[in-house]
């Protein structure tokens, strides 16, 4: 019986999912905001996303009604509903270069009375995988080591990722407290281990956080990624 009511409660759960509240039945003054941007070179595309919502990161989700809503570089963010009663608004835009995409974007949001909080950023140093890189993964091997360089040094607001990516399965490792121009990303046995025979990619990722300028009251976030060109792997014994 006690089976079956926890079964029927996280079904209840996953039909109700989130709640979503429209912009002009709030106040203004309990908006916060989520922005999380990414760059990556396999597509030469560039997303942001932001999310509002009411109260701190962790309370309603915000639906931009009236004179409220949200755009990068002028252009209208589209808003995106989620499966579990989630929203958030979205913008992309694919370059004709890989490697030279527009580098700095401007983050604007408008509130239901008309204010607008805008904020800058900048794409982080582009990361590549090291030309020198091993592409040949030993899955009887103690370690992998990814080797990356980027155009300028990162350091404390950064993040580094190496991701080996193939069908059905991927593994990450991160760096939480990169510094300098170039370093290595280090793959465990345990990881290693969930890999399979076959082709995988590589690709290296840098993301910078930082604070923004303008917010709402209940403040908000900003984060931004740049993705590396992902080069190609053998998987083997």
């Amino acid at each position: 019986m006690r089976t079956r009511a926890l079964l029927a409660l996280a079904v209840v759960v996953l039909v109700v999912g989130c709640s979503i509240v429209d912009s002009d039945q709030v106040s203004p003054d309990t908006v916060y905001m989520s922005w999380w941007g990414q760059y990556n070179e396999d597509q030469a595309r560039m997303e942001w996303t932001a999310t509002y919502f009411v109260g701190g990161s962790d309370g309603t989700y915000l639906e931009l009604t009236g004179r409220s809503g949200s755009t990068v570089n002028g252009d209208d963010m589209m808003p995106n509903h989620g499966i579990l009663n989630t929203i958030d608004y979205e913008w992309s835009r694919v370059f004709p270069q890989a490697s030279s995409p527009q580098q700095s974007y401007t983050l604007d949001y408008t509130d239901t009375a008309g204010k607008t909080y805008s904020n800058s950023a900048d794409l982080p140093p582009r990361p590549t995988v090291d030309p020198q890189q091993n592409t040949r993964v030993s899955l009887s091997g103690s370690s992998y080591d990814a080797s990356w360089r980027t155009a300028d040094s990162v350091g404390g607001r950064d993040r580094l990722q190496a991701t080996i990516s193939m069908t059905g399965v991927t593994v990450t490792s991160y760096d939480d407290d990169p510094a300098g121009a170039s370093g290595r990303l280090r793959f465990t046995r345990d990881q290693l281990a969930q890999l399979k025979p076959g082709n995988a990619r590589l690709q290296i990722c840098v993301t910078r956080s930082g604070g923004m300028d303008e917010t709402p009251p209940r403040g908000g976030s900003l984060s931004v990624s740049y993705c590396s060109q992902s080069v190609g792997l053998k998987i083997d014994f």
